[in-house]
């Protein structure tokens, strides 16, 4: 889905034309839908990995550490979905970057 929706942007800007408010209000949901995917999957192998998980060494506690911090950037936000919502409704709203 990530993809998809980047790349028909992309070709929108190679076209010439600028990502419409739209556009961009979908790209911020789709990225928070992914985000929410990928930090469900490494809770659950963090989980099930036991106690060597938590090892500083661990290649998925750096994993952990790192979805973590992504989940928190504030382009990734619940709020992405209620704006995306509202732009699919036809209600105005501003850029979603800018």
């Amino acid at each position: 889905l990530v993809f998809e929706v980047f790349e028909r942007t992309w070709q929108t800007v190679q076209g010439g034309s600028p990502p419409s408010t739209a556009d961009q209000h979908e790209m911020s949901a789709v990225t928070t839908f992914a985000v929410d995917a990928a930090l469900a999957a490494t809770d659950s192998a963090f989980r099930y990995a036991g106690g060597a998980a938590v090892s500083r060494a661990s290649v998925l506690q750096r994993c952990l550490r790192d979805m973590h911090t992504a989940a928190v950037h504030l382009l990734v936000s619940d709020v992405s979905y209620e704006r995306y919502g509202k732009c699919l409704l036809g209600q105005p709203l501003p850029p979603a970057f800018g």
